[in-house]
């Protein structure tokens, strides 16, 4: 989790810089694009009045005035009114702010000085009223824009914050099950073979001390896979004190090295031995851990009954289990395919992305 939080505290930053810098760059339009157009079109008039400027200025403040008392107090607010007294208060401030800086320009153009011209000046009031007036719906769209825009940002990151718990909590309760279901078979066989032999019984609880050790005390996140290969194969040698003659066959091939979750692939293998020793014990039980530097696999074959389920396993805790956790961990990115065919025997193929 530590080393996700610097990449999300820069896209947090970024995202709370953006805000200001919009802010400059419409205040930067309002001040400065005028002066530039119209000393493009006529470079012979002199600078703006300072009129113009007092109107940049009640732009602005019905901008702010939107983005941090209006919209906060109707839109963000909810409720089923909320639009109604939102237009309700723009419509009070674009009508008292079209007005205002009607006035502070002098009213209309006074080219039309003539009574024949009064249809002429009305037209021209009212174009210079309806101008000021689209600038501001425009500003007031884009605060709407803007403030919704960051809330937006907000839902979405406490959304992903509050998943991203969820699922860590899932994961820690999914391993809470794992670790007590793998000791329950592990003292399972050790007791099995405290009747038949002592001196065995012995050598499996120093195997099994090893084991608790790393199932306990070394169980970060991620491991590297030769680490994990290193437990199956400790585990397997616990297992097959147990099976006695029964074959068994441990293959890992590990070409580049990975990372993965920590026993991820031992409910494979302790299904491998809980269903091979109930069916043909003359069949080896297969066990095979690979990795390519793309992908991590496992690879289990064991004989089964002809009424065996491999839905799950004890306890609730198996397949299931499983499958939801590489659900959590990977997505769509994993594997899990088990196939039980005709000669009775089961494999199972896991294959997760290395990481």
């Amino acid at each position: 989790m530590d080393s996700k939080t610097p990449s999300r505290s820069k896209s947090y930053d970024s995202r709370r810089l953006l805000s200001p810098a919009v802010h400059i760059l419409i205040i930067g339009i309002l001040l400065v694009l005028p002066e530039v157009l119209m000393r493009m079109a006529s470079p012979w008039r002199g600078p703006m009045p300072p009129v113009a400027y007092i109107k940049v200025a009640i732009m602005i403040g019905v901008f702010y005035l939107n983005f941090f008392v209006i919209i906060p107090r109707t839109l963000e607010r909810g409720g089923p009114n909320r639009w109604w007294r939102f237009v309700a208060w723009n419509v009070l401030v674009v009508a008292g702010a079209s007005m205002l800086m009607y006035y502070l320009s002098g009213g209309a153009p006074k080219r039309f000085n003539h009574d024949r011209d009064q249809l002429q000046i009305m037209m021209a009031k009212a174009s210079f009223i309806l101008r000021d007036s689209i600038m501001l719906l425009l500003l007031i769209s884009l605060a709407v824009m803007l403030r919704l825009s960051n809330q937006w940002q907000v839902l979405e990151r406490s959304q992903r914050e509050l998943r991203a718990s969820q699922r860590e909590s899932e994961l820690e309760s999914l391993r809470a099950q794992l670790n007590p279901h793998f000791l329950f078979n592990t003292l399972n066989t050790i007791y099995a073979l405290i009747a038949v032999d002592s001196a065995e019984a012995q050598k499996a609880v120093h195997e099994l001390s090893g084991l608790l050790r790393y199932v306990i005390y070394e169980n970060p996140d991620k491991v590297e896979v030769e680490r994990e290969a290193e437990f199956i194969r400790n585990y397997v040698e616990l297992m097959r004190l147990r099976m006695g003659s029964r074959p068994v066959e441990l293959n890992v091939n590990i070409k580049e090295k990975g990372n993965m979750p920590p026993l991820l692939f031992v409910t494979l293998v302790e299904n491998a031995f809980k269903h091979g020793n109930t069916a043909d014990t003359s069949l080896p039980i297969k066990i095979s851990v690979e990795s390519d530097g793309e992908h991590i696999s496992c690879f289990t074959v064991n004989s089964v009954d002809n009424d065996t389920r491999l839905d799950s396993g004890s306890g609730g805790v198996g397949l299931a289990n499983l499958r939801r956790h590489l659900e959590l961990l990977y997505g769509g990115q994993a594997s899990l395919d088990i196939e039980i065919g005709k000669d009775n025997l089961c494999r199972v193929c896991l294959v997760i992305p290395s990481k």
